[in-house]
C-alpha cells in the first residue's frame, strides 16, 4: 500500500498458456502460425502442419500450414468446437463481498485507492 497516485495501471498475467506462448512465439516467422502440443492435441484433426523437431523450445510444437473444413472432422471434435453463446456474467461489487474476502483483496489495492473507495 501506500505510494503516490500512478497514471496508469499494468496488469500481469501468467501461467502455463503464458508459457507455452513465450516458446511457440520465437518459433514462428512473420505470418506463420505455431501451436503448442497440447493445442495440436485438441485441434489435430483440423490442422494441417509439421511438428517442429530438434533442439529448441518449441520441440514437439505445430507450424501449422492450413485449418482443414469444420465439416472434415470427427462429430465429437466438432461439437468441441461450435460456439457455445457466452454464459451470463455475475458482478459483484465492493459491498456484496463479504467482510473477510475484502480485507484480504485489500492488501493487493495501493493504499490512496482503498481511500478514495472508503
Amino acid at each position: 500500500g501506500g505510494g503516490k497516485p500512478h497514471t496508469r495501471y499494468e496488469f500481469v498475467i501468467a501461467g502455463e498458456p503464458m508459457k507455452q506462448i513465450a516458446k511457440s512465439e520465437p518459433a514462428a516467422l512473420p505470418g506463420e502460425t505455431v501451436a503448442s502440443s497440447e493445442i495440436a492435441a485438441l485441434i489435430g484433426d483440423l490442422i494441417i502442419g509439421e511438428e517442429i523437431t530438434g533442439d529448441c523450445a518449441a520441440s514437439g510444437y505445430w507450424k501449422l500450414r492450413a485449418v482443414k473444413e469444420v465439416d472434415a472432422v470427427s462429430p465429437e471434435l466438432k461439437e468441441l468446437i461450435e460456439i457455445q453463446p457466452p454464459q451470463s456474467l455475475t458482478v459483484q461489487t465492493l459491498e456484496t463481498l463479504d467482510e473477510k474476502l475484502l480485507h484480504r483483496l485489500a492488501m493487493f489495492i495501493p493504499e490512496y485507492i482503498l481511500k478514495m473507495l472508503d
